[in-house]
């Protein structure tokens, strides 16, 4: 009797699972940012004429793809359970790490990212939302380095 109540509570457990997960936005799909509806702030004189975010999303796990400083693609794989991610890239004053934790905070995804780099550590938090008709990402973000307080908002839409 105790195996079968075990095996229905785990079978409830992960088709529980499942249903979050399936109730969760899915960010799959290549977007487009749109610099007219975006704040860039100083970024805008930076920013390509295109650019396009490639998102690859299997719940929890997310990668992103998009153009980087000196046009080469960036890859990031993320886990949306709130783990800690470190990606690592070359930079011009060498190898930085990049730690990110994303988790859902509602239907939103919040992100909070450290970058270290040769001038000390950079704070990053992130709040994408996707609009009710699934074809427009917003990306809130705040950044804080010893450079300076950085805010900007993208926004892209669905391909």
């Amino acid at each position: 009797m105790k195996s079968l109540i075990s095996r229905t509570l785990a079978v409830l457990a992960i088709a529980g699972a499942a249903v979050f997960a399936a109730d969760k936005p899915n960010y799959t799909g290549d977007w487009k940012l749109n610099k007219a509806k975006s704040e860039l702030g100083p970024m805008a004189d930076r920013m390509p004429e295109t650019v396009v975010v490639k998102i690859v999303h299997e719940e929890p796990n997310l990668t992103v793809s998009q153009p980087g400083m000196g046009g080469r693609n960036q890859e990031s794989k993320l886990t949306t359970d709130g783990k800690e991610n470190v990606t690592k890239r070359q930079g011009s004053q060498g190898e930085m790490a990049i730690k990110t934790k994303a988790m859902w905070e509602g239907d939103d995804l919040a992100l909070n990212t450290s970058i270290e780099f040769g001038q000390g550590t950079m704070t990053q938090t992130e709040k994408w939302t996707l609009s009710e008709d699934k074809k427009v990402l917003t990306i809130h973000r705040k950044a804080s380095s010893p450079m300076g307080d950085m805010e900007m908002k993208q926004v892209l839409e669905k391909q």
